[in-house]
């Protein structure tokens, strides 16, 4: 992704994780003339039985736990390092909910906790926060939202440039790990390993659905996102990326 420094238009809201926990418990409070009302009946008929319900509100009740987390570290002044930014980042990424769901084939627990599958819920989880980062970064530098990889890197001394191209080496080469542990996945008989190899896959359409619909919404990148899409490039006002680049001050 290449940056130019100008003005790029931002995109629109869209339902919050609140929003949508509120709806998933109290279905009547949603409103009529909206798709939100759906919501319910779509979890239901994607997991087939309503057992998962509980774990997915819990799940969505941590990721809104750490969303407030992290939006409070961006705000801290002193310059954080990508593992520190990460550790509050990846809870707050949203997978969890999605395991909820993507896990509740039946998949004997030893296999989904053992170590060669539970390392692509990780990838997961890095993959799709970083990505996210990145495309959110068009939205987020004009606002001066410390909480994004790109904020990090931007006040660690990285040239825009840089902090996206650096942030896309850290996808890439988690890719690279993702590679190897499909070939490292030992076998648990033919009719689990059939299972197995479906669980990984759901895994890395997430990571796809998340690039998708990053392209498809205006949320990010406005009136930019055919353009990303198709050149790679983005633009950007120098002064608002001379401004998130500053650490906060200290009240």
């Amino acid at each position: 992704m290449t940056v130019q420094e100008q003005t790029a238009p931002t995109g629109a809201g869209v339902l919050t994780n609140a929003d949508g926990l509120i709806i998933l418990t109290r279905p009547e409070t949603a409103k009529k003339d909206t798709i939100t009302i759906k919501i319910p009946d779509l979890f239901i008929s994607i997991v087939g039985k309503p057992r998962e319900l509980n774990p997915f509100l819990e799940e969505t009740t941590s990721t809104d736990d750490w969303a407030c987390k992290i939006k409070w570290l961006g705000y801290k002044d002193r310059i954080l390092t990508v593992d520190e930014y990460l550790a509050f980042r990846r809870p707050s990424s949203g997978m969890g909910p999605t395991w909820s769901v993507t896990e509740a084939n039946k998949i004997p627990c030893e296999v989904v906790e053992h170590p060669s599958v539970e390392i692509f819920r990780d990838l997961v989880i890095d993959i799709v926060s970083i990505a996210n980062d990145i495309y959110s970064c068009p939205k987020d530098i004009p606002n001066g939202e410390g909480s994004n990889i790109i904020s990090v890197l931007l006040r660690q001394g990285y040239s825009l440039q840089d902090a996206i191209d650096e942030a896309g080496k850290m996808v890439l080469d988690r890719y690279k790990i993702w590679e190897q542990a499909v070939r490292d996945l030992p076998s648990w008989g033919e009719e689990v390993d059939a299972v197995v190899l479906k669980l990984v896959q759901a895994y890395s359409n997430v990571c796809w659905g998340n690039m998708n619909w990053s392209f498809v919404t205006s949320r990010y990148m406005g009136n930019e996102k055919e353009q990303a899409r198709t050149t790679g490039l983005l633009t950007f006002a120098a002064k608002d990326i001379e401004k998130t680049a500053r650490l906060p001050q200290s009240s």
